[in-house]
């Protein structure tokens, strides 16, 4: 009724004498391809929004925009109503007042269509204000890339397509914006004799807030936010589940700005009580000392690009010969989970340097004045087949931020064709 058993499965594995279930609205029956399909061929909004109303899953933003000059947002796929709990925790399924209630109504699910202030912003923030009556979820990616993009576009009263390229590569950290000096402060009250302290602090004063591959300043400070954040939350669970907890919160940002959270700061495992700036200078110290371990040498050369990097893996290549053979990289990478081009990585004070998860896969921009004019990149190419020339020649274009024409006019493509591709069924 529920779905399938998962005690074995889950990580880490579950006791088999209470049998966990896990209930998804996945389940059932939807194409959400053909749906996506119907959207990219409507010709008005109303079209667009029918063409994703019987989505379940995944849940997700989709954005429109047409040749009339309208735009719109709109949440797709079906989230539960519960009748009691949030979601967050298992609960007792043999017990009718944690059912499900059926699903939030499509038409009730956020939505924008021509908004007021002329544009509109999605970045994983949340999308709906606090008096929503329905629970979307419990978690939303803090709002810096969103407070980010907001603030680039109204820089200019008019944008241009390459103004909202450059805004996609954007890697300033409003997190930085809002933390750094704060962790300044927090060092210069509570000071180390190490000169590599000393050196670092200075760097992390005078960063420019940009979180690219050359700067020692992007990679002291998210060191030192991780470091924080593992001296608050790793004394009080267990190491895997703080980890995770860092990679989609932002709590720790709110902590180090709230008075009201500086018990927090406190280490449970002394007797003595740690103020908070005492505290952010341990964590700052402990950045310098890993960070140093790492490079080998001094904060001057401690740039992000050497500590954050991207290799994409082939599934055949885990290790040995086949791992040098199918998979590309490591390739120095900018960003973070906080800029608007992120790079999102897995922290780990043992072991660097990070290797970046995440990112975005597709870069796109369509001028529609100017359709034809489209231009997009992608991560690797248009092959799967290793070994193809077309597995990752858009790779270093899309590395050095750059983009590819689109091509939708019939001349256009027929003039660059380098071969076709015919499927036929078996048998014909």
């Amino acid at each position: 009724m529920h779905g399938p058993i998962i005690n074995e499965v889950a990580d880490p594995p579950v006791h088999p004498d209470t049998p966990l279930a896990l209930r998804w609205a996945g389940y059932e029956s939807s194409d959400s391809i053909k749906s996506a399909d119907a959207a990219i061929k409507a010709r008005n909004w109303e079209e667009f929004r029918a063409a994703l109303s019987d989505t379940i899953t995944p849940v997700w933003n989709w954005v429109y925009a047409d040749a009339e000059g309208n735009i719109g947002y709109q949440v797709v796929g079906k989230i539960p109503i519960r009748k009691r709990g949030r979601g967050m925790v298992p609960v007792p399924g043999w017990l009718e007042e944690y059912e499900w209630e059926g699903y939030i109504p499509y038409d009730e699910m956020p939505r924008l269509f021509n908004p007021s202030n002329g544009y509109i912003v999605t970045a994983n923030n949340r999308v709906a204000p606090e008096d929503y009556p329905y629970l979307i979820s419990t978690r939303f990616a803090p709002r810096y890339r969103a407070e980010r993009i907001e603030q680039l576009l109204l820089q200019h009263e008019k944008l241009s397509a390459e103004d909202m390229h450059r805004i996609q590569m954007d890697v300033y950290s409003k997190r930085g914006e809002r933390l750094r000096d704060r962790f300044v402060d927090a060092c210069e009250h509570h000071p180390r004799t190490d000169p590599d302290f000393a050196q670092a602090l200075e760097l992390l004063r005078n960063w420019d807030l940009n979180v690219d591959t050359e700067s020692a300043g992007a990679s002291i400070f998210y060191e030192s936010h991780a470091m924080v954040a593992r001296n608050i939350f790793g004394t009080r669970m267990e190491s895997t589940l703080w980890k995770q907890l860092y990679r989609v919160i932002g709590d720790l940002d709110d902590m180090v700005d709230d008075e009201s959270a500086r018990k927090w700061f406190d280490n449970p495992a002394t007797d003595a009580v740690e103020p908070r700036d005492e505290a952010i200078a341990a964590g700052v110290a402990e950045a310098v000392t890993s960070l140093r371990k790492f490079f080998g040498t001094g904060p001057n050369t401690w740039t992000w690009g050497r500590l954050h990097t991207l290799t994409f893996r082939h599934p055949l290549g885990r290790s040995g010969l086949l791992a040098k053979m199918l998979n590309l990289g490591p390739f120095p990478l900018g960003g973070a989970i906080s800029t608007v081009n992120p790079g999102i990585y897995y922290f780990d004070s043992k072991e660097k340097p990070y290797s970046v998860w995440a990112g975005p896969s597709m870069r796109t921009v369509v001028d529609f004045a100017d359709v034809d004019a489209a231009r997009m990149v992608i991560t690797l190419g248009q092959s799967e087949e290793r070994f193809s020339s077309h597995y990752a020649d858009q790779l270093s274009h899309w590395l050095n931020g750059e983009s590819l024409p689109m091509w939708r006019k019939a001349d256009s493509m027929e003039s660059h064709l380098e071969g076709r591709l015919v499927l036929k069924p078996a048998g014909k």
